[in-house]
Protein backbone atom coordinates (compact mmCIF):
# COMPACT_ATOMS: atom_id res chain seq x y z
CA UNK A 1 0.00 0.00 0.00
CA UNK A 2 2.82 2.13 0.83
CA UNK A 3 4.81 1.64 -2.87
CA UNK A 4 1.56 2.81 -4.15
CA UNK A 5 0.43 5.39 -2.27
CA UNK A 6 3.99 6.66 -3.14
CA UNK A 7 3.60 5.95 -6.81
CA UNK A 8 0.55 8.25 -6.68
CA UNK A 9 1.88 10.90 -5.09
CA UNK A 10 4.77 10.92 -7.51
CA UNK A 11 2.65 11.45 -10.45
CA UNK A 12 0.22 13.66 -8.70
CA UNK A 13 3.84 15.63 -8.42
CA UNK A 14 4.88 15.19 -11.72
CA UNK A 15 1.51 16.50 -13.27
CA UNK A 16 1.62 19.68 -10.82
CA UNK A 17 5.13 20.62 -12.68
CA UNK A 18 3.92 19.69 -15.95
CA UNK A 19 0.70 22.08 -15.02
CA UNK A 20 2.88 24.80 -13.88
CA UNK A 21 4.95 24.64 -16.84
CA UNK A 22 2.42 24.68 -19.56
CA UNK A 23 0.55 28.25 -17.50
CA UNK A 24 4.10 30.29 -17.29
CA UNK A 25 4.61 29.00 -21.10
CA UNK A 26 1.17 30.36 -21.73
CA UNK A 27 1.54 33.02 -19.88
CA UNK A 28 4.87 34.44 -21.31
CA UNK A 29 3.28 33.63 -25.13
CA UNK A 30 0.39 35.96 -24.10
CA UNK A 31 2.65 38.67 -22.84
CA UNK A 32 4.62 38.85 -26.14
CA UNK A 33 1.67 38.65 -28.86
CA UNK A 34 0.10 41.51 -26.46
CA UNK A 35 -2.96 39.83 -25.66
CA UNK A 36 -2.41 40.29 -22.05
CA UNK A 37 -1.19 44.19 -23.22
CA UNK A 38 -3.98 45.56 -21.20
CA UNK A 39 -1.60 44.61 -18.12
CA UNK A 40 1.58 46.95 -18.70
CA UNK A 41 0.00 49.14 -21.92
CA UNK A 42 1.80 51.98 -22.20
CA UNK A 43 1.82 54.90 -24.87
CA UNK A 44 4.07 54.09 -27.70
CA UNK A 45 5.94 56.93 -27.49
CA UNK A 46 6.01 59.53 -25.38
CA UNK A 47 5.05 63.00 -27.12
CA UNK A 48 6.99 65.99 -25.38
CA UNK A 49 6.30 67.70 -29.06
CA UNK A 50 2.46 67.31 -29.83
CA UNK A 51 0.29 69.10 -32.35
CA UNK A 52 -1.29 72.23 -30.67
CA UNK A 53 -3.63 72.63 -33.27
CA UNK A 54 -4.40 72.04 -37.16
CA UNK A 55 -6.29 75.11 -38.84
CA UNK A 56 -8.35 75.00 -41.93
CA UNK A 57 -9.69 79.13 -42.26
CA UNK A 58 -7.52 80.97 -45.04
CA UNK A 59 -6.33 84.20 -43.60
CA UNK A 60 -7.05 86.70 -46.87
CA UNK A 61 -10.05 84.07 -48.24
CA UNK A 62 -12.20 82.72 -45.52
CA UNK A 63 -14.32 80.72 -48.23
CA UNK A 64 -11.23 79.33 -50.35
CA UNK A 65 -9.51 76.13 -50.11
CA UNK A 66 -8.45 74.72 -46.50
CA UNK A 67 -5.29 76.43 -45.40
CA UNK A 68 -3.72 73.26 -43.74
CA UNK A 69 -1.52 75.07 -40.69
CA UNK A 70 -0.66 72.94 -38.39
CA UNK A 71 1.06 73.92 -34.58
CA UNK A 72 3.75 72.06 -32.74
CA UNK A 73 4.15 72.73 -28.81
CA UNK A 74 7.23 71.56 -26.57
CA UNK A 75 4.73 70.54 -24.39
CA UNK A 76 7.73 69.02 -22.10
CA UNK A 77 10.28 70.96 -19.78
CA UNK A 78 13.33 70.16 -22.47
CA UNK A 79 15.16 72.35 -24.91
CA UNK A 80 15.74 70.57 -28.57
CA UNK A 81 18.35 71.45 -30.71
CA UNK A 82 15.29 72.82 -34.26
CA UNK A 83 18.03 72.14 -36.35
CA UNK A 84 18.28 68.25 -35.06
CA UNK A 85 15.14 67.36 -35.24
CA UNK A 86 13.28 66.01 -38.55
CA UNK A 87 9.46 65.72 -39.00
CA UNK A 88 6.99 63.00 -40.65
CA UNK A 89 3.67 63.78 -40.98
CA UNK A 90 0.84 61.22 -42.05
CA UNK A 91 -3.13 62.14 -42.82
CA UNK A 92 -5.25 58.90 -41.52
CA UNK A 93 -2.54 56.88 -41.60
CA UNK A 94 -0.69 57.47 -45.06
CA UNK A 95 2.47 59.46 -45.61
CA UNK A 96 1.89 63.72 -46.23
CA UNK A 97 4.28 64.18 -49.00
CA UNK A 98 6.56 67.05 -46.98
CA UNK A 99 10.07 67.33 -46.62
CA UNK A 100 10.99 68.79 -43.46
CA UNK A 101 14.38 67.33 -42.49
CA UNK A 102 14.97 70.15 -39.73
CA UNK A 103 12.61 72.50 -37.61
CA UNK A 104 15.07 75.10 -37.43
CA UNK A 105 13.32 78.67 -39.34
CA UNK A 106 16.89 79.95 -40.61
CA UNK A 107 17.79 76.49 -41.78
CA UNK A 108 14.69 75.48 -43.81
CA UNK A 109 13.98 76.29 -47.06
CA UNK A 110 10.29 76.91 -47.59
CA UNK A 111 8.91 76.18 -51.52
CA UNK A 112 5.42 74.83 -52.84
CA UNK A 113 7.11 72.16 -54.42
CA UNK A 114 8.30 70.31 -50.63
CA UNK A 115 4.93 70.45 -49.77
CA UNK A 116 5.67 73.29 -46.98
CA UNK A 117 4.83 76.65 -48.04
CA UNK A 118 6.82 78.59 -44.70
CA UNK A 119 7.90 77.88 -41.50
CA UNK A 120 7.68 80.03 -38.11
CA UNK A 121 6.55 81.19 -34.20
CA UNK A 122 9.28 81.33 -31.35
CA UNK A 123 10.40 77.52 -31.50
CA UNK A 124 12.37 77.67 -34.92
CA UNK A 125 13.51 81.13 -34.56
CA UNK A 126 16.90 80.32 -33.07
CA UNK A 127 18.84 77.53 -32.04
CA UNK A 128 16.49 76.26 -29.20
CA UNK A 129 13.04 74.62 -29.55
CA UNK A 130 12.00 75.61 -25.79
CA UNK A 131 9.44 74.46 -23.73
CA UNK A 132 5.96 75.54 -24.22
CA UNK A 133 7.39 77.53 -27.46
CA UNK A 134 5.55 76.76 -30.81
CA UNK A 135 6.16 76.03 -34.30
CA UNK A 136 3.55 76.69 -37.08
CA UNK A 137 4.17 74.75 -40.54
CA UNK A 138 1.80 75.86 -42.93
CA UNK A 139 1.41 73.31 -45.73
CA UNK A 140 0.39 73.42 -49.08
CA UNK A 141 -3.95 74.49 -49.04
CA UNK A 142 -5.79 71.32 -48.61
CA UNK A 143 -2.95 68.94 -47.49
CA UNK A 144 -5.31 68.36 -44.13
CA UNK A 145 -9.21 68.49 -44.04
CA UNK A 146 -11.81 68.50 -41.30
CA UNK A 147 -12.04 66.07 -39.46
CA UNK A 148 -8.34 64.19 -40.61
CA UNK A 149 -6.61 62.13 -38.43
CA UNK A 150 -3.34 63.83 -38.29
CA UNK A 151 0.17 62.06 -37.05
CA UNK A 152 3.31 63.95 -37.00
CA UNK A 153 6.67 61.74 -35.79
CA UNK A 154 9.97 63.69 -34.55
CA UNK A 155 13.19 62.48 -35.17
CA UNK A 156 16.68 63.52 -33.24
CA UNK A 157 20.02 62.92 -34.69
CA UNK A 158 21.75 60.05 -32.78
CA UNK A 159 25.01 61.74 -31.91
CA UNK A 160 26.50 58.29 -31.12
CA UNK A 161 24.47 54.76 -32.19
CA UNK A 162 20.76 55.27 -32.47
CA UNK A 163 19.03 53.96 -30.44
CA UNK A 164 15.83 51.32 -30.72
CA UNK A 165 12.62 51.67 -29.54
CA UNK A 166 11.08 49.04 -27.40
CA UNK A 167 8.01 46.89 -28.40
CA UNK A 168 5.07 48.28 -26.38
CA UNK A 169 2.46 47.10 -28.45
CA UNK A 170 1.28 43.82 -29.26
CA UNK A 171 3.24 41.99 -32.43
CA UNK A 172 -0.17 41.23 -33.83
CA UNK A 173 -0.66 44.74 -34.51
CA UNK A 174 1.08 44.57 -37.99
CA UNK A 175 0.87 48.25 -38.90
CA UNK A 176 2.98 49.14 -36.28
CA UNK A 177 4.89 46.54 -36.41
CA UNK A 178 5.92 47.35 -40.13
CA UNK A 179 6.24 50.66 -39.14
CA UNK A 180 8.86 49.84 -36.20
CA UNK A 181 10.50 47.46 -38.30
CA UNK A 182 11.15 50.28 -40.67
CA UNK A 183 12.72 52.55 -38.23
CA UNK A 184 14.55 49.87 -36.09
CA UNK A 185 15.58 46.82 -38.30
CA UNK A 186 15.49 48.43 -41.94
CA UNK A 187 16.35 51.84 -40.66
CA UNK A 188 14.60 54.14 -43.33
CA UNK A 189 16.23 56.68 -41.32
CA UNK A 190 19.64 55.29 -39.66
CA UNK A 191 20.87 58.97 -38.53
CA UNK A 192 17.88 59.43 -36.39
CA UNK A 193 16.07 58.25 -33.44
CA UNK A 194 12.23 58.75 -33.28
CA UNK A 195 11.81 60.50 -30.04
CA UNK A 196 8.24 61.68 -29.86
CA UNK A 197 4.34 60.83 -31.62
CA UNK A 198 1.48 62.08 -31.37
CA UNK A 199 -2.14 61.99 -33.44
CA UNK A 200 -4.43 64.68 -33.57
CA UNK A 201 -8.10 65.08 -35.19
CA UNK A 202 -8.25 68.34 -37.62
Amino acid sequence: MQIRSDRALATLQEILVIAVIVIVVALILAFLLGFLSFLWYSSPLPSPIQIYGVYHTHDTHPNSRSDSRVVLINNSDKDFLNNELMVRFQRNGNDVYACIDTLSGHNFIPTQHNGVQWMGGPGCSDLLFSPHEIIVIDFTDDTFKKGDLVSVMIYERCSGPCKKELITFSLLDRDRMNGWLNRNVYQMDKDYSLISSHEYTA
